[in-house]
């Protein structure tokens, strides 16, 4: 047996117009009920792999305290009600975040100095994440863009053909509006594997 981790419920929340199935459960930690409130225990790991897989297509994980945890779909927000976490708290954010910086000093120290950081996460075999976690009235706040396993080629982003011929041009210069982000990744994916025009690594793993 792994740990507790949540259960499912057989309800399902609709938010923004978009119906997802629920999620699982948080496990809150018991106190007296004379004493201050005992941070209840949620396994990071579980839970945002479960947001990961709730949907093929989704581009950000989102937690807020005052919300429940959220991901992004085709650029519609969409609630994942677990069970125990219908809505996270202050503390629920904090300690999530605690957890995706780990024992990185770099991060929790441009947080508490900047009141925002940025940094990387991944979860072998399940995926890798652009992360940015940021105060926001006194408590903190994580978006969590999720890094795509490979560039996406010409036909998944229905691109017109004629950039192909712009990627193949060895001279002269280029100009993309529009998604340029995207159609630089995908020119340095075939002309230079591992480095952008600037000098700056790619999200994107290459072999």
């Amino acid at each position: 047996m792994g740990p507790p981790f949540l259960g499912l419920r057989k309800d399902t929340t609709q938010f923004m117009g978009t119906l997802t199935p629920s999620m699982p459960q948080a496990v809150p930690a018991q106190a007296p009920s004379s004493a201050p409130p005992v941070q209840r225990t949620i396994h990071t790991v579980q839970l945002v792999t479960a947001m990961l897989k709730a949907s093929p297509h989704v581009s950000d994980l989102i937690f807020s305290p005052g919300r429940a945890p959220q991901i992004e779909v085709s650029g519609q927000l969409v609630e994942l009600k677990y069970k125990g976490l219908e809505c996270l708290t202050p503390q629920d954010t904090t300690f999530i975040a605690g957890e995706i910086m780990g024992k990185n000093e770099t991060p929790a120290r441009k947080l508490e100095q900047d009141g925002s950081a940025d940094l990387s996460y991944g979860i072998p075999g399940v995926g890798r994440f652009r992360v940015n976690i940021f105060r926001q009235r006194g408590s903190c706040a994580i978006v969590m863009r999720v890094v795509p396993d490979k560039i996406p080629g010409f036909e998944e982003l229905h691109l017109p053909e004629v950039l192909k011929e712009i990627v193949d041009l060895r001279n002269g210069r280029r100009c993309a509006c529009h998604g340029a982000d995207r159609f630089r990744e995908i020119f340095n994916s075939r002309r230079h594997p591992r480095q952008d025009e600037r000098g700056e690594g790619l999200p994107y793993p290459h072999h």
